[in-house]
């Protein structure tokens, strides 16, 4: 989807910021959607309300409420949300590390307490720090940022991501699961409304690095937690709306995936 003159506006203005200054935005709806972009600072995400999708190079992530992004320098990324409301706080951190440290890489991580307060803090005194007009606040939140990844730990379930793929053959078969989530599809169910064979949708799932029975868990994990951000539906009907046929069988599909049961997830919050 193309960005509209006020995200453009601002990401004109990140691009613009000196390398010593921090930028920070709470955002909503306006600031999703966003196509394809590269910063020269690095972009810390925190997820207050609601979910994200992004696409960071060949892969996309899903971003659960109250967790943290962390986008490397450089890295080319998108922004989209399927929930009503959502409400970020995104710092531009103008940070430099060596080759070969793991904060270069993309990640994404558990909040907690120490992380959030920090956070809430350093957003909390301008939506500009820099060295001249705030040294001591300034100073702390780059200090902060460059040890938050290493006292949080890494989400790796399932924020492993999917490959984002380019291939228009798997696209029908992709749009039906996503329409069908809260129906009992099988592989031939999919292959049959996207006029492919079973092998051949097979095929292409192998292609893009999951299986088929991963891939509609994964969806429908994911659209569950959307659905639990949005709120207004208890466990029992979030199961039946994404297909499980029972709580005990998607609170057991949903620890396989998140690696930590609903209650677990959002006792985060």
């Amino acid at each position: 989807m193309p960005m509209n003159e006020e995200q453009k506006k601002y990401l004109k203005k990140v691009s613009e910021a000196s390398s010593e200054e921090i930028l920070i935005k709470y955002t909503g709806r306006e600031g999703m959607d966003l196509e394809k972009h590269i910063h020269e600072q690095y972009q810390i995400i925190f997820t207050l309300q609601g979910t994200l999708h992004i696409t960071v190079e060949d892969k996309i992530y899903f971003v659960p409420e109250c967790h943290i992004c962390w986008i490397p320098a450089g890295k080319s990324h998108s922004l989209s949300s399927n929930n009503k409301a959502i409400s970020l706080i995104i710092y531009y951190v103008p940070l430099k590390f060596h080759q070969n440290d793991q904060r270069k890489k993309f990640a994404i991580f558990n909040t907690n307490r120490w992380a959030s307060e920090n956070m809430h803090y350093i957003s909390s005194m301008k939506t500009k720090l820099n060295d001249s007009t705030d040294k001591d606040t300034y100073t702390f939140a780059l200090s902060f940022f460059r040890q938050m990844p290493l006292a949080c730990k890494a989400y790796e379930r399932p924020l492993k991501g999917i490959i984002a793929t380019r291939d228009t053959r798997i696209e029908p078969a992709l749009s039906y699961i996503n329409e069908h989530l809260h129906e009992d599809i099988r592989l031939e169910d999919v292959a049959r409304a996207a006029h492919m064979s079973i092998r051949t949708l097979s095929r292409l799932f192998h292609d893009i690095g999951i299986r088929y029975n991963n891939y509609l868990n994964y969806q429908r994990i994911t659209h569950a937690i959307e659905l639990m951000a949005d709120g207004g539906l208890n466990i029992n009907e979030i199961a039946l709306e994404t297909g499980f046929s029972c709580a005990a069988n998607f609170n057991r599909t949903f620890k396989q995936i998140m690696g930590m049961t609903p209650t677990e997830l959002f006792k985060r919050k």
